[in-house]
């Protein structure tokens, strides 16, 4: 089955025929479908400031129909070897970005800059370097080198990861 989904401009022109792409039905519950994208209209609706991609995703068991409202996840490009940690462990203090790197038991207030952002994960661009701990979760209120205690929940290294930037649209199943 195909389906069309408009998708920002920013976005369409790294999008690529081929490109993995996600597709979640409401009303079939939570599961995600594996699908890909099989074109890319060379237009921009100049009024939107969208284009438009047809999505491909099986239907040989004809469960899904059409006018069915979906959410889209689309792989817009491939980022290799870049240094990522969770978006959750990327605070804003003083209008700068900054993580709490864990060393020595304590939490460290480290500048960073960040980069793309795909899902739960952004690139750091500068500040950490491969294999830091960063706190995640129950770091809000930390002080400069206030002592923690690392606990699986509250601190991830950071790794260079080969990574796909992802945006998620809205569509609607078509034939």
């Amino acid at each position: 089955m195909t389906f069309d989904v408009d998708v920002l401009e920013a976005d369409i022109v790294w999008l690529r025929p081929g490109a993995p792409a996600r597709v979640r039905i409401p009303a079939f519950g939570e599961q995600w479908l594996s699908g890909r994208v099989a074109n890319v209209n060379p237009r921009v609706e100049q009024d939107l400031g969208t284009g438009r991609a047809t999505i491909l995703i099986d239907n040989h068991d004809r469960t899904l129909m059409s006018g069915l409202f979906t959410f889209v996840e689309l792989e817009i490009r491939r980022l290799d070897n870049r240094l990522a940690v969770p978006v959750d462990a990327v605070l804003l203090r003083q209008g700068k970005e900054l993580v709490f790197r864990i060393e020595d038991g304590r939490a460290m207030w480290t500048y960073v800059v960040t980069g793309s952002r795909s899902g739960d994960r952004v690139e750091i661009v500068q500040g950490l370097d491969d294999g830091d701990r960063v706190a995640v979760s129950g770091h809000f209120a930390l002080a400069h080198e206030a002592p923690v205690a690392i606990t699986r929940e509250n601190a991830t290294p950071a790794h260079a990861i080969e990574s796909a930037e992802v945006g998620t649209w809205n569509a609607r199943l078509a034939h």
